[in-house]
């Protein structure tokens, strides 16, 4: 694992799909996917006047990502367990109306304060994802330096 802080940047994720709909031989449609697990692609891509050590990584690399987006579970019981790990300070878990709920980290669950209701947490997760392909471009004589990488989640 190469360390790598992005500081100025943007991120696309994309949901990868895993398996597909396929007919069988009598015409029934079925999904081949596991569902209960989702992984994600991600893209970052970012320009200024110095790119963010992108030339000691090469593709098949495995780097952390601490993602910018913001990733969504819903709760119902009286704890919820994340699927990723969180980036510190992006934690957030809203009622029903959008308000804010005093809640509790334990490891990997969330316990709301106010239990016996439906609540969302909103979170940044930690992504560890091998790169695909990592682009570095300038215009001949310029100085900002246009940067991408893509990974897929492991």
């Amino acid at each position: 694992m190469h360390p790598l802080l992005l500081t100025a940047c943007t991120q696309k994720l994309t949901l990868m799909e895993e398996g597909g709909l396929h007919r069988t031989v009598n015409g029934e449609l079925l999904y081949t996917g596991f569902l209960p697990r989702k992984k994600y692609q991600t893209v970052c891509e970012g320009e200024g006047k110095a790119s963010p050590g992108l030339e000691r990584l090469q593709r098949g690399d495995v780097v952390r990502i601490h993602s910018i987006q913001r990733l969504w579970q819903k709760g119902s019981d009286e704890k919820i367990t994340l699927s990723r790990p969180v980036v510190e300070g992006s934690l957030v878990v809203l009622d029903e109306k959008g308000k804010a709920l005093a809640f509790d980290q334990v490891g990997d669950f969330v316990i709301p304060n106010y239990l016996g209701a439906p609540f969302y947490v909103g979170y940044c997760p930690i992504l560890t994802v091998r790169l695909t392909q990592v682009v570095l471009s300038s215009a001949r004589g310029g100085l900002n330096q246009v940067w991408s990488f893509t990974g897929e989640e492991v």
